[in-house]
């Protein structure tokens, strides 16, 4: 004799084998999600390893105020969309599989730390292309190249009252 069971068993056995494969197709999904921004932000780390690269290994002698100008614009414009990326980032590593965030930590170091150096080469540049800013530098400095005499510290600490 028949029962309910013999019929519902098996139902319920390919529901779960269907869901399973389910389950596996989300996974792999994710996996290469993950993998695809994993590729991307060691693309992106790596282009702006090449910005600092470039832009410390010269000193760019035949640059003309216009071409700083230019290169000041497009430096402010990889800065803010870094800052935008790295904003963006931190909220993915909470969703990063367990088995990729560790990688993508790092890489995501990387990136930060390498956008963090083009925005002090950024600001750099703004102040180069900066007339009146160049020009306040220029005599500060000058003004300390007059100063020969440095106190001794120990001196002028004891100078100084608690």
């Amino acid at each position: 004799m028949t029962t309910l069971t013999n019929y519902a068993l098996p139902v319920y056995e390919a529901v779960v084998c269907n869901l399973t494969l389910e389950k596996i197709k989300k996974e792999e999904r994710i996996d290469k999600e993950s993998e695809g921004f994993l590729e991307q932000l060691l693309r992106c780390s790596k282009a702006t390893r090449e910005v600092i690269d470039v832009f410390t290994s010269n000193n760019f002698p035949n640059v003309s105020k216009e071409e700083v100008g230019g290169l000041s614009v497009a430096l402010s414009i990889l800065t803010i969309t870094g800052r935008q990326g790295r904003e963006w980032i931190r909220g993915k590593l909470q969703e990063a599989p367990e088995k990729y965030r560790p990688a993508i930590v790092t890489v995501f170091g990387d990136f930060e730390e390498n956008m963090m150096r083009i925005e002090d080469i950024a600001e750099s540049w703004a102040i180069a292309y900066d007339e009146l800013t160049s020009a306040e530098i220029k005599q500060a400095l000058s003004e300390s190249n007059k100063k020969k005499e440095i106190p001794e510290w120990r001196n002028t600490l004891a100078g100084v009252s608690d």
